[in-house]
């Protein structure tokens, strides 16, 4: 299964020919951008704050002028993970944020790892993956055996 990390731009206009899904990430649940539906099967919007600390919420709030974003839990891991474990028969998962430069990796580099059991590493050259949220789901995914 090919992963792709794109921005939000980039998801906008991206496409494929083959079965494909998305993850959405966006800071806000009413930031999601259209996504083609041309071949696409699923979909998981999912929104949680570009953040390390639950204390960097409030900040990021008071700086775009919105309340209520949300920091990255096991709830929102086990939600990715169910989501991609329903993934059978789909060639291409579509995994965006905003600038598809941190919290995407971070999923991606997870998802790339339980599909084919090798090293996430290229997510760490290209990307800086937030760390928080690759650790979270990282620790989800052995708690469910699904890497070692």
């Amino acid at each position: 299964m090919k992963i792709e990390v794109k921005s939000r731009e980039g998801a906008k206009s991206f496409s494929a020919n083959v079965p494909w899904a998305a993850i959405s990430i966006a800071t806000y649940s009413d930031e999601f951008p259209e996504l083609s539906r041309i071949n696409r099967r699923a979909l998981l919007q999912i929104d949680f704050a570009d953040v390390t600390k639950p204390e960097d919420t409030k900040r990021i709030d008071a700086l775009v002028g919105k309340q209520g974003s949300r920091f990255f839990n096991a709830n929102h891991a086990h939600r990715i993970l169910d989501f991609y474990a329903r993934m059978c028969g789909i060639d291409q998962i579509l995994v965006h944020c905003e600038q598809g430069y941190s919290r995407s990796p971070a999923v991606a580099a997870i998802l790339h790892r339980i599909s084919d059991g090798t090293s996430d590493q290229l997510f760490f050259q290209d990307f800086d993956p937030n760390r928080h949220v690759y650790n979270l789901l990282l620790e989800v995914a052995r708690d469910r055996q699904l890497l070692t």
